[in-house]
């Protein structure tokens, strides 16, 4: 039932808000990230496992922030759990 709650409260705030463009913006912070790396690994020999790898660093970074985030935030209140799971939806 949370988990269809911070689906919904993410849509209606997308809907609202939309993303905002400020620098710190998670989704612009994954960008960043995975421009830098793509830089660093995007050459040389190999390119193929190194773009395996890539993929897992970022998947694995955001995963690892955003259920820490999650939890951390239940810790707190399990609404605010929610909540914070609708943000970062």
């Amino acid at each position: 039932m949370s988990v269809a709650i911070a689906l919904v409260g993410g849509f209606l705030m997308d809907v609202l808000i939309g993303d905002p463009h400020w620098r710190w913006h998670p989704v612009r912070l994954i960008g960043w990230t995975a421009s830098c790396l793509e830089q660093r690994m995007n050459q040389g020999r190999y390119r193929k496992f190194k773009g395996v790898l890539f993929l897992l660093i970022v998947v694995a970074v955001v995963v690892i922030v955003v259920v820490g985030a999650g939890v951390f935030a239940s810790f707190i209140h399990p609404w605010f759990g929610v909540f914070i799971a609708a943000v970062l939806i």
